[in-house]
C-alpha cells in the first residue's frame, strides 16, 4: 500500500513526537528517582530496576529522534526525508 506524501510526513512527525514525548517522560523519572529519592534507590530492588528501564528508554528515544532518516536510503520512494545511504 502505497502512502501519500502527507501522510508519509505525519507518519515521520508523529514517531518523532511519542519518541519526545517518551524522553521527557523518563528523565522525569530519572530526576525524581536520583535526586528526590536518592535512599530509596539503594534499598529496593523496583527502583533500580525503574531507574535501568527508563535510561534506557531515553537513549532508544534519543536514538529514534536523531537517526529517524538516517537508516532508509535517500530517495527511497516510500520514504519522505530519507537521507541514508547505498552501503
Amino acid at each position: 500500500m502505497r502512502y501519500s506524501v502527507g501522510q508519509q510526513k505525519a507518519m515521520t512527525v508523529i514517531g518523532s513526537i511519542s519518541a519526545l514525548l517518551s524522553l521527557c517522560g523518563s528523565l522525569c523519572i530519572i530526576y525524581v528517582m536520583v535526586v528526590l529519592e536518592r535512599q530509596q534507590l539503594r534499598k529496593r530492588v523496583y527502583h533500580r530496576i525503574l531507574l535501568g528501564l527508563s535510561v534506557m528508554d531515553c537513549t532508544a528515544a534519543l536514538g529514534a529522534i536523531v537517526l529517524g532518516g538516517w537508516g532508509v536510503t535517500a530517495g527511497a520512494p516510500s520514504q519522505v526525508w530519507a537521507t541514508g545511504t547505498v552501503a
